[in-house]
């Protein structure tokens, strides 16, 4: 009892800046990935066709006038980026390099532009296109930034491995970015053939979900590794106080 005491009171004893990194970074998660279900389950398409990941944009779940909960989808989107902003602020005040604070920067406009692609749905699909193409070029340069300062910090602030696991974040980033000048089509123009002659298993489309599937396990693991090194410090921490009678 008396360890067990001891272990929560100093688990209270957490900086705050980290445990508002830490619940930002699952928060953030949970609030993008059930928008994206919820919104999901009910849909139709213009063809009246359900909603599938191998050939749906995400950005499609909040078409206004197409997608039943379009509301929905839109919110969680404004709302999950400002969080996850926040969590890149903290992620960076963390590390304590100039690169991190760089890679935060980069991380807080993501986060934002996250929101920004949540207040403009794909009805106007101009602006739209440009928050979201946006949004990812800041995701890349975020992702490869952390990965890079995480994997050479000698005082291993995190775990290495990490790097790797962001590397496959920031892959999945890169092929998405690349899918229109490898195929040579602009943004409009597949976005038109969306609405044409949707193939059934669309490899833009699949990116587009790797990218979200690959960022939201990253930051998962992230802020795990984060609770995770805070605990162990507590529980290491044990052995120097004194015993109680």
């Amino acid at each position: 009892m008396v360890k067990r005491k001891w272990l929560f009171e100093n688990m209270n004893s957490f900086d705050w800046q980290r445990k508002l990194t830490i619940l930002c970074g699952l928060l953030g998660v949970v609030i993008v990935i059930t928008g994206c279900v919820v919104t999901a389950l009910p849909f139709h398409g213009e063809q009246g066709e359900n909603y599938s990941v191998l050939n749906h944009f995400i950005s499609e779940l909040g078409i206004v006038g197409v997608s039943k909960l379009a509301a929905v989808f839109n919110g969680s989107l404004t709302c999950a980026g400002l969080v996850i902003a926040v969590f890149m602020a903290g992620l960076g005040r963390h590390l304590q390099t100039a690169l991190a604070q760089t890679a935060s920067v980069a991380g807080v406009a993501s986060g934002a532009l996250c929101s920004v692609v949540g207040r403009i749905p794909m009805n106007d699909l101009v602006p739209h296109l440009w928050a979201a193409f946006a949004f990812f070029s800041c995701g890349l340069l975020t992702v490869g930034l952390f990965c890079v300062e995480i994997a050479r910090d000698k005082e291993e602030r995190l775990p290495r491995w990490l790097a790797v696991a962001g590397l496959l974040a920031f892959v999945s980033f890169a092929a998405f970015l690349a899918y229109p000048l490898v195929t040579r089509q602009t943004p409009f123009e597949i976005v038109r053939i969306s609405r044409t002659a949707r193939p059934d298993i669309w490899a833009v489309a699949i990116l587009e979900w790797l990218v979200l599937i690959t960022v939201t396990a990253w930051i998962i693991l992230v802020s795990a590794c984060l609770w995770l090194q805070k605990t162990a410090t507590v529980i290491s921490g044990r052995q120097e106080r004194p015993s109680s009678t």
